[in-house]
C-alpha cells in the first residue's frame, strides 16, 4: 500500500469506520441488545490484559454501587466488554465514569477493584490456593470439605491480603488504570460514547470469547449464520454410544449418519451387535461405572433397591435410552446442547420441525441456560 494511499486512510478513517481503538480518544460503544433487554458496552481503552482485566473490575464496581445495575464482564487486551442487567443511556456510562475520576482523585482505586474481584470466582480459587499453603485446608481435603469451610476463608485477614497480593501481580495491572483515569480527568483522552444498532467488528471479535461472548455473540448475529455456525458445531463431531442390552460401544459420525435420513426425527440408530435401539451416550471414563450400575439392576431387578447415587444413574441411563430410541438422531443432537439433559431435549424436540429448527431451539436453550448457570468472572 502506497504513502498516499495510507495517509488517505488514516485521514478519513472515522468516515468508513466510525468505531475503532484509538490512544486519544477513549472510544465506548453502546449495543442495545433487543433479544437480551440488556446492553452491552465494549470500552476500547488499549490496557492490556491485566489493564483490562483492572479497568473491568472497577467500571463493574461502579454499575453495581452509582447505578444499581449488575454486570458481567469479558476481557481483551484492546478492551472491556460489559454486559449489563438492563439497558443502559450514554448518561449512565457517564455517571459510572465519573465516579471512578472522583475516586481516582481521593487515591482509593485499588480499594475500589479489590472490593469487586473479592465477590468475583478467580478470588474464590485464589484463596483456596493460599489457604491449602498456609495449611488452613488440607491439601487432601476432598471437595465437600473445601466448598463447606470456603466461604469462611474472607474472614481470615492473612489470606484475603496475600490472595489479592498475588492476584494484582500476576492478573491486575493497577498502575495502567491510574493513568489511564488521570489522563482522561486531566482531558488529555476524550471519551466518545458511539450508539450502535449493528455491533462493530471488534464488539464480535472481542465477543468470541467464553460464555459471556457465547450469549452476547448469539443475540447480535442473524438468525440464518447462527443456525449454520451452530448446526457445524452440533453435528460435526464423533459421539461414543452405550448398549445397554449387550453392553457394546460403538462411535457415530453424527453429520455421515444424517446422510442416511430422510426424515431426522424417524432416523434411528442401532446397535450394530445385537441390533437393539436401547443405547445412551457415554464417555471413557463413564463405561465401568455404567456397566456396573446395569449389572445391579439386571441383578436385582428393582431400581429401588440400588444406593442412592446408582439409582441416580440407572435413572438417567435408562431416561437417555428411551429419549434415543423414540427420537433416534434428533435426540442424540439435542443432547449435544450446552446444558441440555433428556427434560429439556424433550422439550426441544417437541417444539422442532426439520434439522434447521432443531438447531436453533438448542441454542435458544443454551443462552437460557448459560443466563442463569453462576460462571460470570
Amino acid at each position: 500500500v502506497s504513502d498516499t494511499i495510507t495517509q488517505f486512510l488514516i485521514e478519513n478513517r472515522e468516515r468508513f469506520c466510525k468505531v475503532f481503538p484509538r490512544d486519544d480518544v477513549f472510544v465506548i460503544e453502546l449495543h442495545n441488545s433487543k433479544e437480551l433487554n440488556k446492553s452491552i458496552i465494549a470500552f476500547y481503552h488499549c490496557l492490556g490484559t491485566k489493564g483490562s482485566e483492572a479497568f473491568s473490575l472497577a467500571i463493574s464496581n461502579a454499575f453495581r454501587n452509582i447505578l444499581n445495575i449488575s454486570t458481567s464482564y469479558k476481557t481483551h487486551q484492546i478492551g472491556s466488554i460489559i454486559l449489563a442487567s438492563t439497558h443502559i443511556r450514554p448518561n449512565d456510562i457517564a455517571k459510572a465514569l465519573q465516579h471512578l475520576l472522583q475516586v481516582i482523585e481521593n487515591g482509593d482505586i485499588r480499594g475500589v477493584v479489590s472490593q469487586e474481584i473479592i465477590t468475583s470466582s478467580i478470588f474464590k480459587k485464589r484463596i483456596i490456593d493460599v489457604a491449602k499453603r498456609f495449611g488452613v485446608i488440607s491439601r487432601k481435603s476432598d471437595l465437600s470439605e473445601i466448598k463447606r469451610i470456603a466461604s469462611t476463608l474472607t474472614n481470615i485477614p492473612i489470606l484475603v491480603d496475600e490472595a489479592l497480593r498475588e492476584l494484582f501481580i500476576e492478573k491486575i495491572d493497577i498502575d495502567s488504570l491510574k493513568e489511564f483515569l488521570k489522563k482522561i480527568a486531566s482531558r488529555k483522552i476524550k471519551i466518545k460514547i458511539i450508539i450502535t444498532s449493528k455491533a462493530t467488528p471488534f464488539l464480535l471479535e472481542i465477543s468470541s470469547l467464553g460464555a459471556i461472548g457465547y450469549i452476547i455473540k448469539q443475540s447480535i448475529m442473524p438468525k440464518d449464520i447462527l443456525i449454520e455456525v451452530a448446526k457445524r458445531r452440533l453435528i460435526s463431531g464423533e459421539v461414543k454410544m452405550f448398549c445397554t442390552i449387550c453392553y457394546n460401544i460403538t462411535t457415530i459420525n453424527i453429520s455421515e449418519h444424517l446422510k442416511k435420513c430422510d426424515n431426522i426425527f424417524e432416523c434411528h440408530v442401532a446397535c450394530p451387535r445385537c441390533g437393539s435401539r436401547a443405547l445412551t451416550l457415554i464417555d471413557d471414563k463413564q463405561i465401568s461405572i455404567v456397566k456396573n450400575v446395569l449389572d445391579r439392576l439386571k441383578s436385582y431387578g428393582d431400581i429401588s433397591k440400588l444406593k442412592p447415587e446408582e439409582k441416580v444413574l440407572a435413572e438417567k441411563i435408562v431416561k437417555e435410552a428411551n429419549l434415543i430410541m423414540e427420537n433416534g438422531i434428533a435426540g442424540i443432537i439435542a443432547l449435544q446442547g450446552r446444558g441440555v439433559g433428556v427434560e429439556t431435549a424433550k422439550r426441544i424436540l417437541a417444539r422442532s420441525t426439520d434439522l434447521n429448527t432443531l438447531i436453533y431451539n438448542i441454542v435458544e436453550q443454551e443462552k437460557l441456560f448459560l443466563r442463569t448457570y453462576k460462571y460470570w468472572t
